[in-house]
């Protein structure tokens, strides 16, 4: 900004307005902005200039536009019954999404899947852990970057049988943590009891199926191969 001869800014700051909404007073020579949206933005700097002669004050204006093409934002969410960790592009593009490259990364846990260039992924994870993802989206010579960690626990529905192995006729105490649990023992059945117990009648290798609701609604499904001696004579 120029001044006209025996005007000053003296110790006066400008204001800026971003053209969005928001502005900041009292700013350094340099500032930095984030907009949240894409699109075509007109900011303007005001500042308060003094005559050094008579101190009057005036304002001037000094306009520019600016031009964001990309915001980058998405959602991610992993769903413990189809075993998915889904992430959903939900940036702003201007004035579209023509041309722009996607660039995913995860780390933090074990997956299958291949992330590709595109808006929207999924994969598997096989490890527990917390994933970190970061998605890049460049567009029209501009490159912008957002990040979000997700929690990963993968269910487990352990069997714990006691005896195991067993003899026959003598009964088997089943037992698994903290869920609500379908117990299917050959062709017989408990509803909703986490700790039942069987008697098998004969020697033999004998399936245990559970089925288990977790606390956050995740349903697993577990099975275990149990068996059963001859009873000494």
């Amino acid at each position: 900004m120029v001044l006209p001869g025996g005007w000053t800014v003296g110790t006066l700051h400008p204001t800026i307005c971003y053209g969005d909404g928001t502005s900041d007073d009292f700013i350094t020579l340099n500032t930095t902005h984030q907009y949240q949206s894409a699109g075509v933005y007109t900011a303007c700097v005001v500042q308060k200039v003094v005559r050094i002669s008579t101190n009057d004050t005036c304002c001037i204006t000094t306009c520019k536009t600016v031009t964001i093409p990309v915001v980058t934002f998405f959602t991610a969410a992993y769903n413990c019954n189809t075993g998915l960790l889904t992430m959903t592009d939900g940036s702003s593009y201007y004035p579209s999404n023509t041309g722009a490259t996607y660039t995913w990364t995860v780390t933090g846990g074990t997956y299958t899947g291949t992330l590709t260039n595109g808006p929207n992924q999924t994969i598997t994870p096989t490890s527990s852990g917390s994933f970190a993802i970061v998605l890049s989206i460049t567009l029209n010579g501009c490159t912008s970057t957002y990040n979000v960690t997700v929690p990963v626990v993968l269910p487990v529905a352990p069997i714990t049988a006691t005896p195991n192995p067993s003899c026959d006729g003598s009964p088997v105490f089943f037992s698994t943590p903290g869920m609500s649990c379908y117990w299917q023992f050959e062709m017989e059945n408990f509803r909703i009891r986490p700790t039942p117990q069987h008697i098998y009648a004969g020697p033999g290798s004998y399936l245990v199926t559970l089925t288990a609701t977790t606390p956050d609604g995740c349903v697993i499904t577990t099975t275990k191969i149990l068996l059963f001696n001859q009873n000494p004579l």
